[in-house]
């Protein structure tokens, strides 16, 4: 399957993640706390994984768009 029409591996872990924390949030299983740790920390791992991608890749900030 080709993840990076929508986005890439990660993202697609990421939105899968915060869904089912979504819905243990919504069943009472998880605390609002909870919740809010799980979306930090995805984002920190999304953050980190395309910095790691960029740095193996040897691009710089310039060399990047948004």
């Amino acid at each position: 399957m080709n993840f990076y029409s929508i986005g890439g591996r990660r993202f697609a872990f990421a939105v899968g993640l915060t869904l089912l924390s979504a819905v243990l949030l919504y069943v009472g299983k998880l605390t609002s706390g909870d919740f809010t740790s799980i979306v930090n920390f995805n984002v920190i791992a999304l953050v980190a994984g395309h910095t790691a991608d960029n740095f193996a890749r040897g691009k710089k900030n310039a060399d990047t768009t948004a």
